[in-house]
């Protein structure tokens, strides 16, 4: 609570201090009227721009005047217009309203090469210009994206924008594909995109821009006019060889229109591509799901240093399919569904080091085969309009997964077998309405049910069975009052959990529930003044927990703050800053007393009591984006302490790893500081990207008793560099190293070895005619504990016409059937070998209809 009044004191403080912004504005005519799309610029006395706009159709502007005002003693304010002399005149001799009269010239041009801006920037928009950042290898929107300055695709699909994962991604204005965006990133042709948008601070509620700040950005495709308003298909078949068939099959059929919208495909592979991510929800939304992580999950061979096509041996099938109608009245219908059924094999050789168990050696040798069989689907009906937001979803969820396989630990042979099974449905609404003084009134409820049916085969030959069920309810009403650049809101709601957990084991049968309710009252203020947005809260909340063996609930009371806020300190700068506090939310996963098998080995459980375990983050970023000069640069770090967190034990009862409670407890700190530079360039379509990371994770141990201290330290620095310095050659080369080391506090003899690994790739384009390209893929990966380093090597030719493509592949060149690779956790030091995947040939045929 001492941390909680500090920050509290600290908002005051920042509240108290507010400066005052000013506007510069005015209007620019000629002698026949109003000019439009006028450009203002504001500049220092050195040139440099401070702040820029266009003027309207009614010749007006405005532009927040965000700089010192000692820096306007010098500073400019001119106004370009083609067909018209440029104006110019002294800040300080400018007068707020002034209409600015512009002359007519003519212009006698020189032999001139006009080329297309590769970025531009109006207001919080920007534009990307795909096609002066594609180069010949680049096939979907996603390859694009990856040379965009300021914008990151990862392994998984998600689109982040400068290092924050987008909330919104848009076709034409429509939202078809809600957080499944990744089915059009990366199966939509690059050919049929024309520009990319990203919408700055994008606040996806109407009735709330200008009310609630938002930090986060969507995007916005553009595509080409032959792509709009009708229907277009993609088509691939491929066969192939390696230790038996392969094939890769895709079938997509597109409609991108105004008023109604259509994404449906049937995807199929054995070549280790990765086509699961494609309907996973990736956008980061402010209302999150409540569907329950179960205790067990399936067997998966996870190779995070190497791509998918490496290492996965799989058998893979989606069906999909996204539709949206916009009604007559506007309002937007969606339909979602989606079907997976994927079948994985991975065989490893293991090595696990526990740092917890004064460094026992375990070794395991897996063989393992695991199979996700799921369906998904929601129906969601909104309406987006400046007065009214209306939004009500209906989604479902099931899931029959199951892997099975065995392992020779320590010499012993096991059998393997889980049963992860899992299903709910949610129910999800939210309105608001403005009101006619401008008020708002809001009301959201979100209701699940869930239902987890799991078994899972132990290393003592038992079979354990862990039913889980649970029904979740969260329900807000809210007030907001605004006046000028002042919103303060007023949120009141009540929160139900109810969850059950039923084990069954060796004859034995044990049950806990859970129960809680929150009764909450959450102030806040909102307030966007000139380059200021800031967001304060303050969560008041009531809760009300019941557990296994009570017979009356215990009440506490949490005091959550939290500030939020972006500083804008030019048109090209800015400064992101947060700070809060708050308690972890609780479950029955989290407190159950029952011992219980998570995995084939390791047997847990928890206290039975509620902890109260509290976080205090905060964080500073500095964002510098050039459009005009193709610059993103960005640097910042973040602060967590965690606080009373539970002290567990952990004890190796041959053949089981036990980690039980103790009544200790203790906080730790993590600290992490990351910079980011990516520019592009005209001249041969460049485009470089550095990023570093450093990270510093303060924890606590329990070694014979004693409480140890520990420090993991990581870092990573990665390099991207692509180019294209003639029409017939390009390349992309990816560069990685990732350092970390395990600390021990006040005994130096316990520190680990540093491990060093190394990641590098270059991949050649060729294309000697217009038709035809030649590629010649080869990565590296190696460490510095190992002699071992893979290397591996893909090639393919292909033929490109404007209706269809040829491509025949080989991967694996070299042959390599052999990875290791070492990591490091907070407890563990693990070593593993896995098998890849051997070389193959591939002939695929590609119709783009």
């Amino acid at each position: 609570m001492r941390l909680a009044n500090r920050l509290i004191l600290t908002i005051f403080a920042v509240v108290t201090a507010i400066p005052s912004f000013a506007q510069i504005t005015g209007r620019v005519k000629d002698g026949k009227g109003m000019l439009e799309s006028v450009s203002v610029v504001v500049k220092d006395s050195t040139e440099n721009v401070l702040a820029f706009a266009f003027t309207e159709a009614d010749g007006s502007f405005s532009i927040e005047q965000s700089w010192k005002d000692s820096e306007g003693d010098g500073g400019l304010i001119s106004f370009v217009c083609l067909g018209y002399g440029e104006k110019t005149i002294p800040l300080k001799e400018f007068r707020n309203g002034q209409t600015v009269m512009l002359e007519s010239k003519d212009f006698v041009l020189k032999e001139v090469n006009i080329r297309p801006d590769r970025m531009t920037r109006q207001g919080d928009t920007i534009n990307y210009n795909v096609t002066m950042f594609k180069q010949g290898q680049d096939r979907t929107l996603a390859d694009v994206l990856k040379k965009m300055p300021g914008l990151e695709v990862d392994a998984s699909g998600t689109i982040k924008f400068e290092g924050q994962t987008i909330n919104k991604f848009y076709i034409e204005g429509l939202d078809l594909l809600g957080g499944k965006y990744a089915q059009a990133s990366e199966n939509l042709s690059a050919k049929k995109v024309k520009t990319v948008q990203v919408l700055q601070n994008h606040q996806p509620i109407k009735s709330l821009r200008g009310v609630q700040f938002s930090d986060q950005a969507a995007l916005n495709i553009q595509l080409a006019d032959d792509a709009k308003d009708v229907w277009t298909a993609a088509i691939d078949a491929g066969i192939g060889a390696g230790d038996g068939c392969l094939y890769d099959a895709k079938v997509m059929a597109m409609l991108f229109g105004r008023k109604r919208q259509n994404l449906s495909m049937y995807k199929a592979n054995n070549t280790g591509k990765d086509i699961a991510h494609e309907v996973a929800d990736l956008a980061v939304t402010q209302r999150a799901w409540q569907d329950m992580s179960g205790l067990i999950s399936n067997l998966h061979v996870s190779t995070p240093d190497l791509d998918d096509e490496r290492t996965n041996f799989n058998k893979s099938h989606i069906v999909a399919t996204n539709q949206l109608v916009r009604t007559r009245r506007d309002n937007d219908l969606r339909l979602q569904a989606d079907y997976l059924w994927n079948r994985q094999h991975g065989e490893t050789y293991t090595e696990t080091q526990y740092t917890d168990l004064g460094g026992i050696l375990l070794s395991e040798e897996n063989c393992t085969t695991a199979f996700d069989n799921r369906l998904k689907a929601d129906v969601n009906y909104k309406v987006n309009k400046e007065k009214l937001y209306l939004n009500n979803q209906l989604r479902g969820y099931v899931d029959f997964g199951q892997s099975y396989g065995h392992t020779l630990l320590n010499g012993d042979m096991t059998r393997q077998r889980i049963k992860p099974r899992k299903s709910y449905v949610t129910e999800d609404f939210e309105t608001l309405k403005t009101l006619a003084n401008g008020n708002i009134l809001n009301f959201a409820s979100q209701s699940t049910y869930n239902y987890l049916p799991g078994q899972l085969l132990t290393v003592e030959g038992e079979t354990e069975k862990i039913n889980l069920k649970g029904f979740e309810s969260s329900n807000v009403f809210s007030f907001r009052h605004r006046h000028r650049w002042l919103t303060v809101k007023y949120e009141a709601g009540l929160n139900v959990k109810a969850q059950r957990m039923e084990v069954d084991y060796r004859g034995g049968k044990t049950n806990e529930h859970y129960n809680q309710q929150d009764v909450f009252l959450t102030p806040s203020i909102n307030i966007e003044r000139g380059s200021l947005r800031l967001g304060l809260s303050a969560k008041a909340d009531v809760m009300f927990v019941q557990m296994s063996g009570e017979d009356d609930m215990k009440m506490r009371f949490i005091l959550q703050p939290r500030l939020n806020g972006k500083y804008t300190l030019s048109g090209t700068s800015s400064v992101t800053f947060g700070c809060s506090y708050s308690e972890s939310q609780n479950s029955l996963l989290s407190v159950y007393r029952t011992p219980v098998f998570t995995s084939y080995r390791t047997k847990t459980y928890h206290t039975g009591r509620f902890e109260h375990p509290g976080v205090l983050n905060a964080s500073l970023r500095y964002n510098y984006n050039q459009p005009f000069k193709g610059l993103t640069f960005g640097f910042g770090g973040t602060y967590s302490r965690q606080i009373n967190n539970v002290l567990y034990q952990s004890a190796y009862n041959e053949p089981v790893y036990l980690r039980t409670p103790s009544n200790r407890h203790y906080d730790s700190d993590a600290y992490t500081l990351r910079a980011n530079l990516s520019k592009s360039f005209y001249w041969a379509k460049t485009f470089i990207s550095l990023s570093a990371s450093q990270n510093w994770n303060d924890y606590c141990l329990l070694l014979s008793n004693e409480t140890t201290r520990w420090q993991l330290q990581a870092s990573n620095v990665r390099l991207t560099l692509s180019m294209s310095p003639t029409r017939i050659f390009s390349y992309e080369l990816k560069s990685s190293v990732r350092s970390s080391q395990q600390i021990a506090r006040g005994n130096v003899g316990k520190n680990s070895d540093r491990l060093n690994t190394f990641r590098h790739s270059l991949d050649l384009f060729l294309f000697p005619t217009k038709h035809w390209e030649l590629a010649l893929e080869n990565s590296l990966h190696h460490n510095n504990n190992h002699d071992h380093s893979t290397f591996n090597a893909d090639a393919h030719i292909s033929y490109k016409s404007k209706a269809y493509e040829l491509r025949l592949a080989c991967s694996n060149i070299t042959n390599d059937k052999r990875y290791e690779r070492r990591t490091m956790s907070t407890t563990t030091d693990t070593y593993s070998i896995f098998n890849l995947r051997p070389r193959e040939i591939l002939l695929t045929v590609s119709f783009d209809l």
